[in-house]
């Protein structure tokens, strides 16, 4: 088990280029007893009632669960299986310290951090979704099984985030993200999050007058955080408790690359020593 901070375990903190990662799909659903079949309609039926009433619309969508993980000679290996958001929402358990444990649909997301050429880091605050609402995130989603499978009959996470990106930001960077910066996993809502680093030709200004044209209901904004080692540091201390417990983890893999081990170590023992 790694270091886990506010709710985040890093599970892997290595640079990783693309030819690096190899995914092992089986195309099969987790198999759940009758009674957690039960369990999860009855939850799933709960919840969507629950977030109608908060005029908050979540659907079944199908997605890729992370049966495992291991990083060996520089590369990284995942196998994934198939699993959907009903399955998410009737599994998981707020609060749970587990890693990767069998019950869970441990539904794969990806994250990415953004960087403008006026240096900042696109911020997004999450609003209208089932988990997080109102919580501040950088750009990212779980991995769309629909979309990801439309063209290629492997799942590809460096495809998977261009997409989010476009999607989120309508920001083309299909074919130029290199390196993804590590694995974190999410112990508040169970779930495994690749974590990503880009560097954009856009300004913040530009990024966010596209926006304002597609804004949907999921995010209310974008914003800029200081792509410098004590704005990023100063802003993560003042803000964690309204990150995503994910978008935390991507935005210490993201210093410790950039800014190094005395950066990461000092943001991760001032966060710890708050909690």
């Amino acid at each position: 088990m790694g270091i886990i901070i506010n709710n985040c375990e890093i599970l892997l903190d290595t640079l990783i280029p693309k030819e690096s990662l190899h995914i092992k799909y089986n195309d099969i659903p987790k198999n759940f007893s009758t009674k957690e079949l039960l369990e999860i309609d009855n939850t799933w039926e709960e919840t969507t009632s629950e977030k109608l009433r908060k005029g908050v619309n979540i659907f079944n969508g199908n997605l890729f669960g992370l049966k495992s993980w291991s990083f060996s000679k520089n590369s990284l290996f995942i196998e994934l299986f198939n699993t959907n958001y009903k399955e998410y929402v009737g599994t998981r358990q707020e609060g749970l310290n587990i890693n990767l444990d069998a019950s869970l649909a441990n539904p794969i997301a990806i994250c990415i951090v953004l960087v403008t050429k006026d240096n900042y880091i696109v911020m997004e605050k999450r609003n209208g979704v089932d988990v997080y609402e109102g919580s501040y995130h950088v750009i990212g989603g779980f991995m769309d099984r629909d979309r990801e499978l439309k063209f290629d009959p492997k799942p590809d996470p460096f495809y998977a985030i261009e997409s989010e990106v476009f999607e989120e930001l309508r920001l083309s960077i299909y074919g130029e993200v290199k390196n993804l910066i590590g694995l974190v996993y999410d112990h508040k809502t169970p779930h495994p999050e690749i974590c990503f680093h880009f560097n954009t030709s856009k300004s913040l200004e530009e990024i966010q007058k596209n926006v304002i044209s597609i804004e949907s209901g999921e995010v209310t904004g974008v914003f800029g955080v200081k792509n410098d080692a004590e704005k990023l540091q100063e802003y993560i201390i003042s803000n964690y408790k309204l990150i995503s417990t994910t978008g935390f983890g991507c935005l210490l893999l993201y210093g410790k690359y950039v800014f190094g081990d005395i950066w990461f170590n000092k943001i991760s023992t001032d966060v710890l020593t708050k909690i």
